[in-house]
């Protein structure tokens, strides 16, 4: 790391350490932990050494139910600078990090031989629909697909409709879908174009009052379910009322898979924060196993990753 970058680096990293500590004469008592989490994990990050004795000594301790991710704050930059490098992660290169959901999305929508509508919660800035996208139009799928993503973030929304531009020569049709009336005919009206992504801030867990029995093809989400684990068994039932076929994609708590993403975003402070807190807050293995019963599918891959499909 030459000088110029540890610099900026380290400017960086004490200016999230000085909002976090304006945030938290601001915030309510309940998210003190939280922030004095990342304070530490920040401090930390200012050295190799201070950050091998907070993952050596500390790391294990933090409690991942009281756990926040800095995104999870309400700081634009701090969301900006995360979606910019979510998007060169999840690109279809090594360690292949959305992959396995790639491949069953593909695999789903290529099955149904008919037009597809597929909702993705918390959808983010859509690298995962924008390579599902790209391999139909590979594969010559004949038929109609519509993305529903829904994301509260508006920087989600506008990374959204920047990263599926690259795809010009798909002619995607994308549109912004502002309030809730009608929600479900402007997702049936979609199908007019062969590939069409509908986006909107409406929160998902309003969807039955506002679909009605309308109900999507797919459902999926990538790494949503450890945000809203205080919701997880509403986010269940929501999923299998509103869908005929779900897929969950998350990951399961590894203490040493910490340690790649912590050479590999080394410069990436604000992404590296959220692979390690997001790792902490997973849940173990063995509890994601406990969730698979009667007309569910569990996989899990080598990134540290499962699929849990219902259909």
């Amino acid at each position: 790391m030459n000088r110029t970058t540890s610099n900026k680096r380290q400017e960086e990293i004490e200016e999230i350490i000085g909002n976090l500590k304006e945030l938290k004469r601001d915030e309510d008592k309940n998210k003190e932990y939280a922030i004095d989490a990342n304070i530490a994990f920040f401090t930390a990050l200012l050295s190799y050494r201070s950050f091998l004795r907070w993952f050596i000594f500390h790391c294990s301790q933090v409690d991942g139910v009281k756990l926040l991710e800095l995104t999870d704050f309400n700081n634009a930059s701090w969301k900006a600078e995360f979606y910019k490098q979510m998007i060169l992660f999840e690109k279809d290169r090594f360690p292949y990090f959305i992959r396995p959901l790639v491949n069953r999305l593909v695999q789903f929508i290529k099955s149904q031989s008919r037009d597809v509508v597929v909702a993705s919660f918390g959808c983010g800035p859509m690298e995962i629909e924008r390579q599902v996208l790209k391999r139909l139009e590979s594969d010559k799928f004949p038929h109609s697909v519509t993305f529903v993503g829904f994301d509260t973030e508006r920087v989600a929304i506008d990374f959204a409709k920047r990263n599926l531009s690259s795809l010009e020569t798909l002619h995607i049709n994308v549109d912004e879908f502002v309030g809730a009336n009608n929600l479900k005919g402007k997702i049936q009206g979609q199908k007019k174009a062969k590939y069409s992504v509908l986006l909107t801030s409406v929160d998902v867990f309003d969807l039955p009052v506002l679909l009605g029995d309308y109900k999507f093809d797919i459902l999926f989400h990538s790494l949503f379910r450890h945000h809203v684990k205080h919701l997880s068994h509403n986010l269940e039932n929501l999923t299998r009322r509103i869908s005929q076929s779900s897929i969950e994609y998350d990951g399961y708590r590894s203490f040493w898979r910490i340690l790649p993403p912590s050479i590999e975003f080394w410069n990436s402070p604000v992404f590296l924060n959220s692979a390690v807190f997001s790792n902490l807050r997973y849940d173990q293995k063995s509890e994601v196993m406990l969730r698979k019963r009667e007309g569910f599918k569990l996989s899990f891959f080598p990134q540290g990753t499962y699929l849990l499909e219902y259909s």
